[in-house]
């Protein structure tokens, strides 16, 4: 029988860890729910969270999955770096941690040591996911690659190494990192890929990488832009902009599309195109180097010349570089192609060929069935809302019948 000063094995422990987050991200409780609410309605959840729910967190009180996961993906975003489940001391399958209470590793520094072995662990890992991802769309691989990151990759940080292990290792880390922060963008979660992103800038800086904190930077950019956010997009890509001689051809081709598609977003024409010409000399050297055509690498540069279009108003320049790049994207990539062909048929709308947008979002709808992305289940959703005045057309009404709910 427990004595007085024992508390019953029922009772709650106040959840300093997760007061201490909010603490340090500057964040009341009901900023928290909101953003938790955002962050559900992105993976198709419904929450609708308020202060006194968060009360009740700090309090001790575990919500079930996948409330934890949300919590610790917000705050990714709001503090700029990782933030993992245990960190937040949500999850169900233990009490919260008393304050102070070290938080957990998967790797005993004092028994092992990180080698070769775990690099390419890490760099197998990443290839594998950016496939998927690829392939498949960023909501499906979202979570391993979270998991991944939090539970293996960083802890191995953290653990004696070899200076070009541990060099080598924060590269694979910050690659990893980007593109946890792109499967949350595809997942329209942009508080979360903000942070990863960030994270990924951190990792590029620390390992002393340009090409790391150059894609970091593009990949903040893209989001910016995304989010019309036109300044910031630019200033982003200003900067990633500054590591081009230092880059590879293709990546600094990569670079220079998204500085010139930041750019037009701000009304500035003479560096748009500028930068475009630069990054299509860039991207002809490194197909030229690599002795072979580089389709992806052809489609990319095509999308970013018609968002550049778009942004200076020559929609049908738009339109033509948006069906180069869907002619030359290999059918492997098929987030990319999908996401494509619903920006190609909005524009054909706007341009007023009903008929040709409507057969693009049928190759659309018959291409991406597979694919978990928010980003898609958003272009369905405005695919239906903008064909809706147009029912009574045949091609029109067969798009909407396919789609019906």
């Amino acid at each position: 029988m427990p004595s007085a000063a024992t508390p019953p094995p029922t009772a709650r422990r106040p959840n300093g860890r997760l007061r201490s987050l909010l603490r340090e991200a500057g964040w009341s409780g009901q900023d928290l729910a909101t953003a938790v609410n955002r962050a559900a309605e992105g993976t198709g959840l419904v929450r609708r969270y308020d202060r006194t729910t968060v009360a009740h967190w700090l309090s001790g009180s575990r919500p079930a999955d996948p409330v934890p996961r949300l919590v610790a993906e917000v705050l990714t975003g709001a503090l700029g770096r990782q933030v993992t489940v245990a960190d937040t001391a949500l999850s169900a399958r233990g009490a919260p941690a008393a304050p102070g209470t070290p938080l957990p590793s998967t790797v005993s520094p004092a028994r092992h040591r990180i080698g070769p072995e775990h690099v390419r662990a890490a760099e197998s890992v990443l290839e594998s996911m950016l496939t998927a991802v690829v392939r498949t769309g960023g909501d499906g691989v979202r979570e391993a690659l979270t998991g991944y990151l939090s539970t293996t990759v960083l802890p191995w940080l953290r653990v004696p190494a070899a200076p070009r292990v541990h060099h080598a290792l924060l590269t694979a880390a910050s690659r990893l990192a980007e593109l946890t922060g792109f499967s949350c963008f595809d997942g329209h979660l942009h508080e979360p890929a903000r942070g990863y992103y960030r994270t990924a800038l951190a990792l590029g800086r620390e390992a002393g990488d340009p090409q790391c904190r150059a894609l970091a930077l593009r990949a903040l950019s893209v989001q910016a832009h995304h989010l019309g956010r036109p300044s910031r997009a630019l200033e982003y890509a200003e900067s990633a902009a500054g590591e081009i001689p230092r880059l590879p051809d293709r990546e600094g081709g990569w670079v220079a599309g998204q500085f010139a598609v930041a750019a037009a977003g701000c009304g500035d024409r003479s560096t748009a195109l500028g930068q475009l010409s630069r990054a299509r000399l860039l991207l002809d050297r490194a197909t030229a180097a690599a002795g072979r055509p580089l389709a992806s690498h052809a489609a990319a540069l095509g999308r970013q010349e018609a968002e550049l279009l778009c942004a200076l108003g020559d929609r049908t320049g738009a339109i033509r570089a948006l069906a180069g790049s869907v002619r030359e994207r290999p059918p492997a990539e098929q987030l990319a192609l999908a996401v494509t062909r619903a920006r190609l048929a909005e524009l054909q709308l706007d341009h007023g060929h009903l008929e040709r947008a409507c057969d693009t979002w049928q190759r659309l709808l018959d291409e991406a069935a597979a694919l978990a992305s928010a980003r898609l289940d958003a272009a369905r959703h405005r695919m239906r809302s903008r064909l809706l005045p147009h029912r009574r057309h045949p091609a029109a009404a067969a798009l909407l019948a396919r789609t019906a709910p």
